[in-house]
């Protein structure tokens, strides 16, 4: 797959998922549901571009494997301390005195929207990488 068909995909899914999530948190009042799932689509497309890539396989996977694995441990670790406890995030409480309710669910669908847009920005070296048909050298153990 082209790079711009792997951009266009990711950000496609990012964007839905983001959408999802902030219905989710309009009924369950968890906004913290929105750092799971960025971290899971943000894996979830470095995953996604291994598969899809056409460069170096081990390059691809062992790039994918060490960014999907940051991501399970942070989604994992939102999951448990922000949306399965009463303990809500500080920049959450913040928002929530900082505007009125009328007010609150736009600022929360233009911060999910952000997050998706940071998905193919932060996700772009792992997208770089899937392409990258070099073998690999020294400075890749360095790394």
């Amino acid at each position: 797959m082209i790079w711009t068909e792997q951009l266009l995909w990711s950000s496609a899914v990012a964007f839905a998922v983001m959408i999802a999530l902030w219905l989710i948190q309009i009924a369950t009042g968890k906004v913290a549901v929105v750092d799971v799932g960025w971290s899971a689509v943000i894996g979830g497309s470095f995953v996604f571009y291994a598969l899809t890539g056409d460069g170096n396989p081990q390059r691809r996977w062992i790039a994918a494997a060490m960014g999907a694995l940051w991501a399970l441990r942070l989604g994992y670790h939102m999951l448990v301390n922000r949306v399965l406890t009463s303990h809500e995030d500080g920049r959450y409480k913040q928002w929530r005195q900082d505007f009125p309710p009328s007010k609150f669910q736009t600022v929360m669908l233009a911060f999910f929207v952000a997050q998706a847009v940071t998905v193919p920005l932060l996700a772009a070296p792992h997208l770089i990488n899937a392409h990258n048909s070099a073998p690999l050298g020294p400075l890749d153990f360095a790394a």
